[in-house]
C-alpha cells in the first residue's frame, strides 16, 4: 500500500503544477497514532494556509496544494509542535511528537465593563469553562453546589429563585408584588433575570457567577450577585456534532450543533436541544383522570441560531433563541414521605415559552471601542398546583376523616396563574482600550429597559376572598454608568465605578382599580471603589467598597394590614478583599466579605385562614437591618498531566434585626437566631480528575451544604445538612465521544424548599412540609462529530 501511494504521488507531481502531501502523526514514545492533530501548511513568505487534521489512524492526505508550500507543521494539545520542510523528495511524511506538560488555561471573563483575564478579576467569582464539556447533557442545577455561597429555593420544576450570600427571592406567586430579582441572570449580554434558567448546559461556552453587590455594573437586578451565561460563537470550521443521552426516569436528551459559513464572511451556528423525562415523582392517585403517574415530567426544547460577522472595524453578532419548557409540577406530599410519592388529583404545570432576539455590535475606533447590545424577549409562563396536595379518598381516610357531607364542601383546592412578559433592553457603551493610555482607562454607558407583565390567576386567592386576579406591571429603567481606572504604577491600580438609575413602577389591578399603584421615577445611586495590586508574578490581590440598593414596592394582597402593603427601598454596603494566585499548575482565589443592609427587605408568609391551606399569603416587609459576613474560595490544582483537583468553599453567617418593625407575632423569642432564609452557614465541593490519556477522563465530585432555615419569621424549622457524590466518565474514539454519569450516587435525600403552615384536617396543626432534590440518577450519552 505504501508503494502504491508513493507512485500515485509521483505521477501527480509530474503531470500537474499542484502538490499532494500525505503523512502520519504518532506519539514518539508509544508509536500510537494521534487523532485530530492539526496539520498546517506554510508558503515561502511564511504565511499559513488552510490545513487538515489526522484521522483515527493518525494519517492525513491533502492534494491540490500550491507548489510554493515549503513547510508542514503539526500540533496536538499536550505535545510539542513539530515542523518539517517540503522539498518534493519525501511524499510520505512521518511526525513523531513528544509529550509536554499542559498548563492550566487562564480564561477571559465577560461579566465586567471590559473583558479581563480570570487572574486579574477584582471580584469574588466562580468561573466554569472547560469542565462544562463533561456535563454536556446536564443543567445549571448540577453545578450550583460548586459555587461558594450560592443556593436556590425549590418550588419550581427547574431552579428559578437564587440566593447569593443569603440574599435573593425564594418565590413569586401571583399576588406577591412586582418582580424583585436579587441575583441577576444574563444570557449573551441580555438581562433575563425574572425568567429563570431557560437554556441547558448543551453547547455552553462559559458560566460566570459573581458574588456580592453588582449594582454599579448591572443595576438593581444584581444587588446580591450575577450569573452570566455565554453560549458558543460560530467558528470558521464547517461541521458540528449530534448528541444523544439516556438516563434514569426514562430521561432522553438529544441535541445537534452545526457550524457553517455564508458569503461575505458570515459565520452561522445552529443549535437544537430536546430533553424529556418522566421525573422522579410517582403519583399514587389511582383515578382514571390521570393518564399516568409521571406528574412531574419534563418536556424541554430549545433552539438557537447565532450569526457572526467580523471585519477590521466592526463585529456584528445576532442571536435568536426559542425555548419551550413544558414541565409538570407535583412536588409536595402531606406525609413528607421520602419515597418521592405524591397523592394529588389535580397535578400542576410549570411551563415557560420564550422567544429572544439579541443583537451585539462592537466598533473598533482605534484607541476606543463602542459597544451596543439590543435585546427583546416575548415570554409566556404558567405555574399551577394542587394546593391541598391530596385527593378526596386520601383526605377521607384515617387520620383525617374528612366528610364532605358534614363539612359542606370537598377538601380540594387548586391554584393557577399565567404571566405574559415582554422585555426590551438597550445598552450602549464607550470605552478606552489598551491603545489609549498606559495609565488611564474609562468606560461610560447608557442603559434603558422596559418590562411589561400581564398576570391572570384563578383559584382561592387572598385567603378565599377572591377567585381570580387580572393585573399588570410596567417597569421602566434608565441608567447612566461609568468607570474610570488609574494605574499608580506597573503593579497597582485604582478604580471608581458609578451608576445612577431611575426606575418607575406602575401596577394596574384590572379587577379593582382602587388597588392600582404607581411609583414615580427617582434616582438611585450605586458606586464601587476598588484597589488592586500585582506585587509579584502570579499574585493578584484586591479590595473594594461597594454601595447599592434594592427597590421597594407593593404587596398586591389587599387583605394584608395597611402597614404590610408597602415596603421601602433597601440600601446595601459590601466590603470585600480577596487574593488570586494563577500559574501553570494552580488557579486559586479566595475572598473575605462583610455586607450590611438598611431597611432590609425580607420575604415572609402568613396563613390568613387556618382551615384553608390556600389562604397562605406571601409578602415582603422591611426589617430594621441585616448583615452577612464570610468567606468564598475556589481552586484548581494540577498535580501532574494525569491528576488534577478542584475545590470550592463558602462560609456564611447572616443576621436579621427586625427591631421596631416586629409585629406582635414576631417577638424576640420567635427570632432568636435572626438568620436569613436559604442561607446555609457552609457549602463546599471537591473534585478529583484523572486523565488516563487525552481521550479518556474521569471526574469524581463530592459536594455538601449545611442546613438552612426556610423562613426568617419561622427560624425554628431548619433543613438537614447533606453531602452528595457524583461521577462523570468520558472517552473519545475516532469521531465518537462516550460519556457515563452518576449523580447523587449514595441516593441522599436533601430538602430544597419548605413551607410551615397548617394543612391537615381536622386540627390543622402547624407543621413543616418539605420538597426534596433529585435522587440518584445514572445515564449514558454518545456524541458523534460531523
Amino acid at each position: 500500500m505504501k508503494y502504491i501511494v508513493s507512485i500515485l504521488l509521483l505521477l501527480t507531481q509530474l503531470f500537474s503544477q499542484s502538490l499532494t502531501l500525505a503523512g502520519v502523526v504518532v506519539d514518539q514514545k508509544t508509536g500510537l497514532p494521534l487523532v485530530d492533530a492539526n496539520v498546517s501548511f506554510y508558503i515561502k513568505d511564511g504565511m499559513s494556509m488552510s490545513g487538515a487534521s489526522t484521522d483515527n489512524l493518525g494519517n492525513f492526505f491533502v492534494d491540490n496544494l500550491p507548489q510554493e508550500v515549503k513547510k508542514v507543521e503539526v500540533s496536538v494539545i499536550g505535545y510539542t509542535t513539530l515542523s518539517m520542510p517540503v522539498d518534493g523528495t519525501m511524499p510520505t511524511l512521518r511526525f513523531e511528537l513528544q509529550r509536554q506538560s499542559i498548563a492550566l488555561e487562564e480564561i477571559e471573563v465577560y461579566s465586567t465593563f471590559r473583558k479581563v483575564n480570570e487572574g486579574d478579576l477584582a471580584a469574588s467569582a466562580r468561573i466554569f469553562s472547560d469542565e462544562l464539556k463533561i456535563r454536556q447533557g446536564q443543567h445549571f442545577a448540577d453545578i450550583i453546589q460548586n459555587v461558594p455561597n450560592l443556593n436556590y429555593a425549590g418550588g419550581s420544576s427547574r431552579p428559578r429563585y437564587f440566593q447569593i450570600r443569603g440574599e435573593g427571592s425564594v418565590s413569586r406567586y401571583a399576588d406577591q408584588g412586582p418582580p424583585s430579582t436579587y441575583v441577576g441572570l444574563v444570557l449573551d449580554g441580555m438581562d433575563l433575570s425574572e425568567l429563570g434558567v431557560i437554556t441547558p448546559l448543551f453547547d455552553m461556552q462559559q458560566i460566570e457567577v459573581l458574588m456580592g453587590v453588582q449594582t454599579s455594573m448591572f443595576g438593581a437586578n444584581a444587588s446580591s450577585g450575577l450569573i452570566n451565561f455565554k453560549t458558543n460563537d460560530p467558528t470558521d470550521e464547517q461541521g458540528g456534532y449530534v448528541f444523544t443521552q439516556y438516563g434514569s426516569h426514562n430521561s432522553i436528551t438529544n441535541g445537534v450543533v452545526y457550524n457553517f459559513s455564508l458569503p461575505k464572511d458570515w459565520k452561522i451556528r445552529l443549535v437544537g436541544h430536546k430533553h424529556s423525562s418522566d421525573g422522579y415523582k410517582e403519583n399514587q392517585y389511582a383515578s382514571s383522570m390521570l393518564k399516568d403517574d409521571s406528574t412531574s415530567n419534563r418536556d424541554e426544547s430549545s433552539m438557537r441560531l447565532k450569526a457572526l460577522n467580523q471585519t477590521d472595524r466592526l463585529t456584528q453578532k445576532y442571536t435568536l433563541i426559542y425555548s419551550d419548557f413544558n414541565n409538570g409540577y407535583d412536588e409536595w406530599s402531606p406525609d413528607n414521605n421520602e419515597d418521592n410519592q405524591t397523592y394529588t388529583d389535580n397535578p400542576g404545570k410549570d411551563s415557560q415559552e420564550s422567544k429572544i432576539l439579541i443583537a451585539d455590535y462592537t466598533y473598533d475606533l482605534n484607541e476606543f471601542d463602542l459597544s451596543v447590545n439590543i435585546g427583546m424577549s416575548d415570554n409566556n409562563t404558567l405555574h399551577s398546583y394542587d394546593s391541598d396536595w391530596g385527593n378526596n379518598t386520601f383526605w377521607e381516610s384515617d387520620p383525617y376523616n374528612w366528610d364532605a357531607s358534614v363539612e359542606g364542601y370537598s377538601y380540594d383546592f387548586f391554584d393557577s396563574f399565567t404571566r405574559d412578559i415582554d422585555t426590551q433592553s438597550f445598552d450602549i457603551r464607550f470605552n478606552s482600550n489598551e491603545r489609549f493610555n498606559d495609565r488611564y482607562g474609562f468606560v461610560v454607558g447608557l442603559f434603558s429597559s422596559s418590562y411589561e407583565e400581564d398576570t391572570n390567576a384563578a383559584g382561592y386567592l387572598y385567603g378565599g376572598s377572591a377567585t381570580n386576579l387580572s393585573s399588570g406591571f410596567d417597569i421602566d429603567t434608565f441608567s447612566i454608568y461609568g468607570e474610570t481606572s488609574y494605574h499608580l504604577n506597573e503593579e497597582s491600580s485604582f478604580a471608581l465605578a458609578l451608576r445612577s438609575e431611575d426606575r418607575s413602577v406602575e401596577y394596574a389591578d384590572l379587577s379593582d382599580s382602587t388597588q392600582s399603584f404607581k411609583d414615580e421615577p427617582n434616582p438611585n445611586t450605586s458606586y464601587k471603589v476598588s484597589f488592586e495590586q500585582h506585587p509579584i508574578p502570579h499574585l493578584h490581590w484586591f479590595a473594594y467598597y461597594a454601595a447599592g440598593y434594592h427597590p421597594g414596592g407593593i404587596n398586591q394582597n389587599p387583605y394584608l394590614d395597611s402597614s404590610e402593603r408597602i415596603y421601602k427601598k433597601e440600601s446595601y454596603t459590601d466590603i470585600t478583599a480577596g487574593v488570586r494566585w494563577f500559574n501553570d499548575n494552580i488557579k486559586f482565589s479566595g475572598s473575605l466579605f462583610y455586607l450590611t443592609h438598611d431597611n432590609h427587605i425580607v420575604e415572609t408568609s402568613e396563613q390568613l385562614d387556618p382551615t384553608n391551606p390556600n389562604a397562605f399569603a406571601f409578602f415582603k416587609t422591611n426589617a430594621e437591618s441585616g448583615a452577612e459576613y464570610g468567606l468564598e474560595s475556589s481552586g484548581e490544582f494540577k498535580i501532574n498531566d494525569t491528576i488534577s483537583l478542584t475545590s470550592s468553599l463558602g462560609l456564611l453567617s447572616s443576621e436579621v434585626e427586625f427591631g421596631h418593625n416586629d409585629s406582635e407575632d414576631n417577638t424576640e423569642e420567635a427570632h432568636e437566631h435572626g438568620q436569613k432564609a436559604h442561607a446555609p452557614n457552609w457549602n463546599y465541593s471537591f473534585g478529583f480528575n484523572y486523565n488516563f490519556n487525552l481521550a479518556k477522563k474521569l471526574m469524581v465530585e463530592v459536594s455538601g451544604k449545611d442546613g438552612f432555615i426556610y423562613d426568617s419569621s419561622n427560624d425554628g424549622y431548619e433543613s438537614d445538612s447533606y453531602h452528595l457524590l457524583h461521577a462523570y466518565y468520558s472517552q473519545s474514539f475516532d469521531k465518537f465521544n462516550l460519556k457515563v454519569y452518576a449523580k447523587n450516587i449514595l441516593d441522599e435525600f436533601h430538602a430544597v424548599r419548605g413551607f410551615i403552615f397548617g394543612l391537615e384536617p381536622p386540627i390543622y396543626a402547624t407543621k413543616l412540609y418539605k420538597a426534596y432534590g433529585p435522587p440518584r440518577e445514572v445515564g449514558i450519552s454518545l456524541t458523534y462529530s460531523l
